[in-house]
């Protein structure tokens, strides 16, 4: 899989949607618990406050904003081979993995 191709493609969706782009260098650099959003071969990791969850978190869970994302994404994850998208802040603090 080309990684670099994909995170250009999701961030092409992320700008539209005006959240945050995802380093086109698969590197968090900022990150404590993440190396970055291609984790392992066939999984992606997106981190919650790449997108604006504040503005809407109040009226819905975390589980239906993130597959809020997934609808967006979907496509693109299946065109790469990604078999589960993991949606989080750290390990263990509320992490959703969604199957593709």
């Amino acid at each position: 899989m080309d990684t670099k191709k994909l995170i250009q493609e999701l961030n092409v969706i992320f700008k539209q949607r005006g959240w945050e782009l995802l380093p086109e260098d698969n590197n968090f650099k900022d990150s404590d618990w993440w190396d970055g959003s291609i984790i392992q071969v066939d999984t992606l990791y997106i981190d919650r406050n790449y997108i604006p969850y504040g503005k809407c978190r109040h009226d819905f869970t975390y589980s239906e904003l993130d597959n809020y994302v997934m609808e967006y994404i979907k496509p693109i994850c299946k065109k790469y081979g990604i078999n589960g998208v993991i949606v989080g802040l750290c390990p263990g603090a509320g992490i959703n993995y969604i199957n593709i």
